[in-house]
């Protein structure tokens, strides 16, 4: 089936795959242009615009032509992912300025780095897995589970268990009062 302007969100809609490289050929540029406005980096922009087409295949459902054409929706998904990865980019900077100003800060992160892997080796490589993508990554349990391919009552189930773990041998080591 040819794709069009006309049928581009309803194939989009059924995940046909050429209606994403339609948008793909039709609004690349376009959302190139708004993207390379703010982010320089070459690896950032390119990022953000597969970010930007993952989107608009992940929520045309949301999309509304009544309220605004698919053009302007494509350039309100790039908009905000843009803005999204510039918030990124700006904790990233803080956090190694952070850590600049401070040399003590970074041994102190080191040493304390150390310790929570040295604790985290208590547990199956899967748990520290899940472990360090929840606590050090501070990914959400519907990211964990999309990453991973597993189930979100497993995820929960592992954390707890996990913790009661890491409790158990803390309370092991340094006894209950702490």
């Amino acid at each position: 089936m040819k794709i069009t302007e006309q049928n581009v969100v309803q194939q989009l809609k059924k995940q046909n795959e050429l209606a994403l490289n339609y948008i793909i050929a039709q609004y690349g540029g376009m959302i190139k242009c708004i993207i390379s406005e703010k982010l320089s980096r070459k690896q950032d922009i390119e990022e953000c615009v597969d970010d930007v087409f993952l989107g608009i295949w992940q929520n045309i459902d949301h999309f509304d032509s009544s309220k605004s054409s698919l053009k302007n929706w494509i350039a309100t998904i790039s908009k905000y992912k843009m803005i999204d990865r510039l918030r990124k980019h700006i904790k990233e900077i803080e956090r190694q300025s952070l850590v600049e100003e401070i040399p003590e800060l970074s041994q102190i992160q080191r040493d304390l780095s150390a310790e929570v892997h040295n604790l985290l080796s208590y547990l199956s490589d899967e748990d520290q897995a899940i472990f360090k993508k929840y606590y050090l990554e501070e990914k959400g349990t519907n990211e964990i589970v999309q990453e991973l391919q597993l189930e979100k009552s497993f995820i929960y189930n592992r954390l707890s268990r996990g913790r009661k773990k890491l409790k158990g041998l803390k309370n092991k080591i340094f006894g209950e009062g702490l």
